[in-house]
């Protein structure tokens, strides 16, 4: 159970933490880009796109930000020695 948690929370970190900040960057690099280089395409991009894009992503990250603190509670109890059955949370009935 630790390494399936080791391995959950390392690709958890490369493919969400990571990822989603650098999608938002590029994102933001390439709409400078055109702005700068190439006015004519940067006419034809409607703001919606940019601003639905942006939250969207940004949206995710803060989404991921809460599941990835759940992720590290967990793997943080049982690396402290605490049973698998021990560290998941009571279901409320």
């Amino acid at each position: 159970l630790s390494v399936n948690g080791g391995i959950l929370w390392i690709t958890f970190v490369i493919f969400r933490m990571i990822l989603f900040p650098y999608i938002n960057y590029k994102f933001i690099a390439l709409c400078l880009d055109l702005k700068t280089n190439y006015p004519e395409r940067w006419s034809n991009v409607w703001w919606f796109e940019i601003i639905f894009h942006l939250t969207t992503v940004t949206l995710l990250f803060v989404m991921s930000s809460y599941w990835f603190y759940k992720i590290h509670i967990g793997i943080v109890k049982i690396l402290k020695g605490m049973k698998a059955s021990d560290a998941a949370p009571e279901k409320a009935e």
